[in-house]
């Protein structure tokens, strides 16, 4: 008779807390505010009651500073933009990411803390320009991923197709959706100067797992090589072994109502929470290691 009250005991005893995840909007003076933001914030909540996963929403860059981020699984950036982390906002983020914290970021979140390179790296590359708002067609290059899985070979959106200072494959990154450039125009740059910049087929999304943080050997540009005053003060970076997801879609509101829009980012969010760096993938984590407990 006590064998089915231990059993259940027992099974209480390893349950899962939901998960936690941190949504920051923050958009300060230097960056450029996305009116689909609201529309975002509801998409993304709604997931998470839809998949038992707590969604945390921050829009202040000094909230963000105080907020202990240890207890989150994952941080998404959802088109947050301009120097959104403060000095001691970005000291916590770093020592984060490098206790093995993951990271999503869509749309504009490669256009902000652009003073740090650290966390271009981490999103992959920096944010360039865009051309006029359009129609276009997406290359789904990598159909096993999460955020591709459901998607047809050919993607057909509208959107703004960002072009990048850097190929995010330098880093070591997955390109799992690319534009077809001859799909839209874009008169800004000349085609091949875009490529030797950003590689080619064009980048629109992709994730990289473990060593985020850290500065390759060979200078790539783009923003993401070391400053030397941050080598100086000890606070340009470096590890990161958990994992990171990154969409330059997600402009407009109509996108955020759209369910292969949706399913792309909480595709890429569900495998970042996936990562066995985090506390709610462990059995024992480590007093360092982010992310929800066991209860």
């Amino acid at each position: 008779a006590l064998l089915p009250l231990l059993l259940l005991v027992l099974s209480s005893a390893v349950a899962l807390a939901n998960q936690r995840v941190l949504l920051y909007t923050a958009v300060a003076n230097d960056g450029f505010y996305h009116p689909s933001i609201p529309a975002a914030v509801r998409a993304m909540k709604q997931l998470g009651e839809d998949n038992q996963v707590d969604m945390v929403h921050c829009n202040d860059r000094d909230e963000f500073e105080d907020l202990d981020l240890s207890q989150f699984d994952a941080l998404a950036f959802v088109n947050a933009a301009g120097s959104i982390l403060t000095k001691k906002g970005a000291g916590h983020m770093r020592n984060y990411i490098e206790n093995g914290g993951g990271y999503i970021g869509v749309h504009e979140a490669s256009c902000a803390a652009t003073s740090t390179p650290w966390y271009l790296r981490l999103v992959g590359a920096q944010f360039s320009y865009h051309p006029e708002m359009s129609s276009a067609t997406m290359d789904i290059l990598d159909h096993d991923h999460p955020s591709t899985a459901h998607l047809p070979d050919r993607w057909d959106v509208v959107d703004e197709f960002y072009n990048f200072f850097s190929n995010p494959k330098d880093l070591g990154a997955t390109v799992g959706v690319a534009a077809d450039e001859s799909t839209y125009w874009d008169e800004i740059q000349p085609l091949k100067e875009r490529a030797k910049l950003q590689g080619s087929p064009h980048p629109i999304s992709w994730w990289r797992e473990g060593e985020l943080l850290s500065a390759p050997k060979s200078k790539l540009g783009g923003g993401l090589d070391n400053l030397r005053k941050d080598i100086r003060k000890g606070i340009q970076g470096s590890g990161g072994a958990g994992r990171s997801w990154y969409t330059g879609l997600g402009h407009t509101s109509a996108c955020w109502k759209k369910d292969d829009f949706l399913q792309h980012v909480w595709g890429g969010l569900t495998w970042v929470l996936d990562s066995t760096t985090i506390a709610s993938n462990q059995l024992q984590p480590g007093p360092d290691t982010p992310g929800q407990k066991y209860n």
